[in-house]
């Protein structure tokens, strides 16, 4: 395989090595898909590369960031990297106390690990694959701004069909259990709202716009922007009861009703409202320049 523009990176985040890569090929239309996955060796603080094939393991658990190169094979093809960290499953705490009964506290469990964006969808993303930039705020390494719930599905599915793996929005459990990446806290750094400024983008310190993604500092998955610069679509339909009867194990709540779960701070929000419990809901076809989103992926490669 001919490979150009290789680059390798390596960060310390909460205790663990991990490694991430972008690789660009050269192939022609009508190639397959090629896919590169990268592995860290935390022990020995070194990086193993794996031109993929068909006799990698299947199970990819250990593997701590999942960095996938998709070309289609179609006149209209497009190339587009993304960053996935990986989330373990396990069980958590989802709301938070106190008198609003749509945060109730309840267990929740999640039985199936999955692949979560590092950070939201970036705007030369969204242009690779859709072919468009309907974000106020321009520039390619900004988060889309200006998308609806019902583009971003529309977004996942294309992106879907450039490799044959299914993408979606993460359900609301989802997002928390991965925000929170096991933390009980208002935030996955603590209680303090003073510190917000060093992992998120609020209305404290944004002057009121979007900014580059992963400046801030990271949650110990290796997530970044949970807490600010934009708010995101979660696969499941709001329901301030939701929490009183879901049930424990995956819920997602599926019952049409008039607007979609959001997650998340932005730069437009107070620190109250980006803490990591805190949920509201918008009409699947609304766009602000607040809101964006970020995509997870159901199986390796």
């Amino acid at each position: 395989m001919n490979l150009k523009n290789f680059l390798v990176a390596g960060a310390l985040l909460a205790g663990a090595l991990f490694y991430s890569g972008c690789v660009t090929n050269t192939q022609t239309a009508g190639s397959p898909v090629q896919r590169l996955v990268f592995t860290g060796v935390s022990s020995e603080k070194k990086f193993a590369l794996k031109e993929f094939n068909p006799d990698l393991p299947s199970d990819w658990s250990g593997y701590k960031y999942l960095v996938i190169e998709m070309r289609t094979s179609t006149p209209q093809r497009f190339s587009i990297c993304m960053k996935f960290a990986w989330i373990p499953p396990g069980e958590f705490t989802m709301g938070t106390p106190g008198n609003n009964t749509y945060e109730k506290p309840h267990r929740v469990k999640l039985t199936k690990g999955f692949h979560m964006g590092i950070h939201p969808v970036t705007q030369a993303q969204w242009q690779a694959v859709m072919g468009n930039n309907p974000s106020r705020f321009k520039g390619d390494d900004l988060p889309v701004e200006m998308v609806s719930w019902t583009e971003c599905v529309a977004f996942c599915e294309k992106l879907g069909k450039g490799d044959g793996k299914q993408y979606r929005l993460p359900t609301e459990a989802e997002w928390e259990y991965a925000c929170r990446a096991g933390s009980q806290s208002t935030y996955y750094f603590g209680d303090d709202p003073k510190l917000l400024g060093d992992y998120a983008w609020f209305n404290g310190n944004a002057n009121g716009n979007t900014h580059p993604v992963g400046q801030k500092k990271a949650n110990a998955w290796g997530l970044f922007d949970m807490h600010g610069n934009v708010c995101q679509w979660c696969e499941d339909w709001y329901d301030a009861n939701y929490y009183s009867n879901s049930p424990t194990d995956h819920p997602v709540n599926t019952t049409a009703a008039t607007g979609r779960v959001l997650r998340g701070g932005s730069w437009g929000f107070s620190a109250g409202d980006a803490r990591s419990a805190y949920r509201y809901d918008l009409t699947p076809d609304f766009r602000v320049s607040s809101i964006g989103f970020r995509v997870v992926v159901l199986s390796a490669p």
